[in-house]
């Protein structure tokens, strides 16, 4: 991955990801940093922008990673895969806090709000039919439960 000022039009990065076709990067402003996703590879890695050093690599899934987004205080990723696997991450603690099977073969076009109360995504079992869903939370923990509360109730 390269990394420009599109003021100066300069090289200002050069990011060496462990896969050799990246599918996603999600930015991270108050951590400085983004997440790229690995074309089918399951990765997630966690990069400083201005050091350029990969902070963490986890192998988070089996199968390709659809779709990732970071909450807007930068403690909270979420990703979402093929085979419809959901997971929520501590980025501060890098580690996985709560993982959830949807029906979907896919989750797609996950999204936090601007003021990070809510999360949504977009689940999908064919072409022809996605689903939208949204959580409204106020901390980490009610967006855990939400999703176990919706776990449970199927």
């Amino acid at each position: 991955i390269k990394m420009w000022n599109m003021t100066t039009r300069s090289l200002t990065g050069d990011f060496k990801t462990s896969s050799a076709h990246v599918r996603m990067l999600a930015l991270i402003p108050r951590r400085k940093a983004f997440i790229t996703v690995g074309n089918f590879s399951g990765d997630i890695e966690l990069w400083d922008i201005q050091t350029h050093a990969l902070l963490w690599r986890i192998n988070a899934y089996s199968v390709g990673i659809e779709s990732v987004a970071a909450s807007p205080d930068g403690r909270i990723l979420v990703s979402g895969s093929k085979g419809g696997v959901l997971k929520l991450w501590s980025l501060t603690a890098r580690k996985q806090l709560f993982s959830f099977q949807t029906d979907a073969q896919d989750v797609r076009n996950i999204v936090f709000s601007g003021d990070g109360n809510s999360l949504a995504f977009v689940s999908v079992n064919s072409a022809d039919n996605g689903e939208l869903h949204v959580w409204h939370t106020a901390t980490d923990a009610d967006i855990a439960s939400d999703l176990k509360r919706l776990q449970s109730s199927r």
